[in-house]
C-alpha cells in the first residue's frame, strides 16, 4: 500500500494530486496544507468517493514546527514510513513580480528584498525542512522518493535559448530548489532515496488572472506564448491539470536511481529539454 505525502494539496496542481493519487484504493494520502477545515470540507464535497484512504494535516513551509507537527502526525498514519514526498507547494508571485525583468525591479531595492527573501523563506528554506523532517519516514518506505515540483523558467538554457526575463524572483526560487534537490541525493543516494525535480510545464490556471492583466502585461503574455510556441512547434497552450498530473506521476514511477535520474531535473513530457 503506497503511501503518499504532498504540500499544496488544497488547490491547482496539488489538489489534482490528491485526487488522482486516491483514485488508487491501495493509496493513503497525506495532503499539507495551510488551511486544514477548509481542505477537509472541499475533500468531503468533491472526494468524497475516493477509495483510497486521505487525510489532510496542517503545515505552512514558513512554519518549522508545523512541519515537524505534520511529519509526526504521518508517522502516527503510516506506521512510520512513507514511500513518496512530492514538494508541490510555494510560494507564486503576483502578476507583477512575473512580468517584471529584474534590472527593473532593482529600481525598488526595499521590495525587491522583501519579495527575494519571502521567495527564498518559502520555496527554498521551507522545502529543505520539509525534507530534513520527513526523510526518516521516506527511509522506512518502499520506493524511497522525494520529488519537486519545479519550473523550466529556472532552466538556464531555457532562459538564454528563449529569452525568458519573466518571473525572475521565482525563477531564482525554483533554481535554488533544484540544486538542493540534487545535494540532497547526492547524500542520500547511497541509503536508495531518489531525489528528483520535474517540472510540469504550463497549465490552466497557473497563478495568474488573466482579468487583472494590464495591456501591456496581456501582451508580454501573447509574446511569451509565440516564444514557446516557436520553440516548441506542437505547444497548444496551457494544459488541464487533470492531463498534466498523469505525465508527472509516469515521469517519477520511471526514474530511479539506477538508470542516472537522482538529482536530475526532468521535464513532464519524459524527453529531455522537451518543457512544453
Amino acid at each position: 500500500m503506497p503511501t503518499y505525502v504532498l504540500t499544496g494539496a488544497s488547490r491547482g496542481l496539488g489538489f489534482e494530486f490528491l485526487r488522482q493519487l486516491s483514485s488508487n484504493a491501495n493509496n493513503t494520502v497525506i495532503g499539507l496544507v495551510r488551511n486544514k477545515a477548509a481542505t477537509e470540507k472541499k475533500v468531503a464535497e468533491e472526494l468524497k468517493d475516493a477509495p483510497g484512504k486521505i487525510h489532510i494535516l496542517a503545515a505552512d513551509l514558513n512554519d518549522y514546527n508545523s512541519i515537524k507537527n505534520a511529519a509526526a502526525e504521518t508517522a502516527s498514519i503510516t506506521g512510520g514510513a512513507v514511500d513518496y514526498l512530492i514538494a508541490n507547494a510555494a510560494y507564486v508571485p503576483i502578476e507583477d513580480e512575473f512580468f517584471t525583468p529584474l534590472g527593473n525591479l532593482t529600481e525598488n531595492p526595499e521590495k525587491l528584498e522583501k519579495d527575494l527573501n519571502k521567495m527564498i523563506k518559502t520555496n527554498v528554506a521551507g522545502n529543505i525542512h520539509l525534507y530534513g523532517l520527513f526523510l526518516p519516514l521516506i527511509l522506512k518506505g518502499q520506493a524511497k522518493k522525494v520529488v519537486c515540483i519545479s519550473s523550466s523558467m529556472s532552466e538556464v538554457a531555457s532562459i538564454n535559448k528563449l529569452g525568458l526575463k519573466e518571473s525572475p524572483l521565482y525563477a531564482m526560487s525554483k533554481a535554488a530548489m533544484n540544486v538542493v534537490t540534487a545535494k540532497f541525493n547526492v547524500q542520500y543516494q547511497k541509503d536508495g532515496v531518489l531525489f528528483l525535480s520535474i517540472c510540469p510545464g504550463m497549465m490552466d490556471g497557473d497563478g495568474i488572472d488573466p482579468t487583472k492583466l494590464t495591456p501591456e502585461q496581456m501582451a508580454q503574455g501573447m509574446e511569451l506564448i509565440t516564444k514557446f510556441s516557436q520553440a516548441f512547434p506542437d505547444f497548444k497552450g496551457p494544459q488541464p491539470v487533470s492531463a498534466v498530473v498523469p505525465k508527472i506521476i509516469k515521469v517519477w514511477e520511471e526514474a530511479s536511481l539506477e538508470k542516472g535520474d537522482g538529482g536530475a531535473f526532468l521535464p513532464h513530457t519524459g524527453i529531455p529539454g522537451k518543457w512544453l
